[in-house]
């Protein structure tokens, strides 16, 4: 079955994760949205054109993240990958703790969900799977996900997440820094170990 002419829309929340002592288990989802259209085109490869943040900063091409995620998530069905063309409109700031990479592969996921339906049935222990293979954790990915606040953990069943309510009253403030950081330095930054006293 072709898939050319096949068109999806996708909206995927920033997030805000290691809430509190949830370290790399809490995350939220944020009302900020970027927003995605994926489209099956004839031939391979991909064509991306991003507006917003990182403009003119991330790959337009097949190296792209979430061009890479839709890729993955074919391949981890044993779909071929058609030839895509994305149009991006991101909101969310690149390194400023908003989760803006676990966006861009939750992104990718769903589209290939959408680009899939009727051809691949996909679980929600298979999207948190994919996604947490292509971020390395899950605490971003869960919220992004599945909406609201979440808790989640890798056992040896794989990825996990339990959906948390949240207090109709509370509203997350999010303050943004001016300047990027990478989570790998944020992380190298970070003690080993802290004293008890503390």
């Amino acid at each position: 079955m072709s898939l050319v002419g096949r068109k999806v829309t996708v909206h995927v929340p920033a997030t805000s994760a290691n809430l509190g002592p949830g370290f790399d288990t809490l995350g939220m989802a944020l009302s900020y949205y970027d927003e995605l259209v994926v489209e099956a085109v004839p031939g391979t490869g991909a064509t991306v054109d991003v507006t917003g943040e990182g403009a003119g900063a991330v790959p337009t091409d097949e190296s792209n993240l979430v061009v890479q995620s839709i890729a993955y998530t074919f391949k981890h069905f044993g779909q071929p990958v058609p030839g895509l063309k994305l149009t991006a409109k991101n909101i969310i700031p690149h390194g400023r703790g908003m989760g803006s990479s676990g966006a861009a592969v939750v992104s990718g996921i769903m589209a290939a969900k959408g680009l899939l339906d009727g051809i691949v049935e996909m679980s929600q222990d298979d999207l948190l799977t994919i996604a947490t293979e292509l971020e390395g954790h899950p605490d971003n990915v869960a919220p992004a996900l599945f909406g609201g606040l979440t808790i989640a953990w890798e056992d040896s069943e794989g990825p996990r997440h339990k959906k948390l309510f949240v207090h109709r009253g509370v509203s997350p403030l999010v303050l943004v820094p001016s300047f990027q950081l990478s989570t790998k330095l944020a992380r190298s930054l970070q003690p080993e170990s802290v004293p008890h006293e503390d």
